[in-house]
């Protein structure tokens, strides 16, 4: 009964154990919100879009796609942080031609892609106001030779204009931060007509990456972690085998199994005129007390340290000690 006791509390034990560590795994990799070594700050971004058009025919009133010839797009991007920042940016304006579906995009083709920006600012603020002319006329061609494959017909088309920003942020409180933002700053529906601009404003909170000394300190706790958790098990298993091989056990298995033949004396009486037989196992003990239908007598001489069993016929006498 001890045994199984015995393990069951090992296994609650452990199952406790594999709980705390699993905790702990999970609130570290997935609580970003309050967890001390994930860095963060917050950022408020505006961007806003105006544009000109201008037809083939040098007017700039607008009737069609068909006759529109370029576009002058000016994008104001502006990115405000909470806390002063040395903020490196580069940037580029890219088109996209994108058929789809009500599901998924069945087409998608770059039609341009500019040369890169960039620019630094030491502060809180990052502006950025671009303005791009467009070629429209030669993106509407590449809408005209896509809709020629059958399969793309009546389905939803569009040219995004994208800013493609590449920010880098770094201070002391962030340490270092690498964030891409790809905001579509012009949309036009081609099979509406339509000239979409943004204006939007939004707040985000910016998450860092770890720096070095934090990325030692993470394993450090972990490696205590399981280093903590192994030398648990290993006392704990230690202690299981060391019991099972210990006096007590051994006792106390021999007075639980053969307690009907065992009669518990607090001394014994004199022996020096008999033969004593030293018996090695007390299994010999108990075949000669079956075969003489005497009580084996025992005696905790040292205690939890020595036993001694006795068997006391008329002229002989066998011992039996448990050490």
């Amino acid at each position: 009964m001890n045994k199984k006791v015995n393990l069951y509390r090992l296994f609650i034990i452990i199952l406790l154990l594999l709980t705390f560590v699993s905790a702990f795994f999970i609130s570290f990799f997935y609580n970003f919100d309050s967890n001390k070594y994930i860095k963060k700050m917050n950022a408020r971004i505006e961007y806003t879009t105006n544009y000109k058009l201008v037809n083939k025919d040098k007017t700039t009133s607008f009737t069609s796609l068909n006759d529109l010839d370029k576009l002058s797009v000016l994008y104001n991007y502006s990115m405000i942080l909470n806390i002063k920042s040395t903020i490196k940016d580069n940037y580029k304006i890219i088109g996209k031609l994108v058929i789809s579906d009500d599901e998924k995009d069945l087409f998608i083709e770059e039609l341009f892609n500019t040369d890169i920006i960039p620019t630094n600012v030491n502060g809180s603020v990052l502006n950025i106001k671009e303005t791009k002319e467009i070629n429209f006329s030669e993106d509407y061609l590449e809408y005209l030779k896509a809709i020629q494959n059958e399969y793309y017909k009546g389905k939803k088309a569009r040219i995004d204009y994208i800013l493609v920003n590449d920010i880098k942020m770094y201070n002391n409180y962030l340490s270092k931060n690498i964030t891409k933002n790809d905001d579509v700053i012009l949309s036009i529906d081609l099979n509406n007509g339509t000239i979409n601009p943004v204006n939007e404003n939004k707040n985000e909170t910016i998450y860092g990456r770890i720096d070095i000394n934090t990325c030692y300190a993470i394993c450090l706790e972990l490696l205590s972690s399981i280093i903590l958790f192994t030398l648990i098990i290993i006392l704990l298993l230690r202690n299981i085998l060391r019991t099972k091989n210990s006096f007590d056990y051994r006792l106390e298995k021999i007075l639980r199994k053969y307690d009907k033949n065992i009669v518990n004396v607090k001394s014994f009486p004199r022996i020096d005129n008999k033969k004593i037989t030293f018996v090695s196992s007390f299994k010999e003990l108990l075949n000669a007390s079956k075969e003489s239908k005497c009580p084996i007598n025992y005696l905790d001489i040292k205690n939890h340290h020595e036993a001694t069993f006795i068997i006391m016929l008329s002229d002989l006498t066998y011992v039996y000690k448990l050490k």
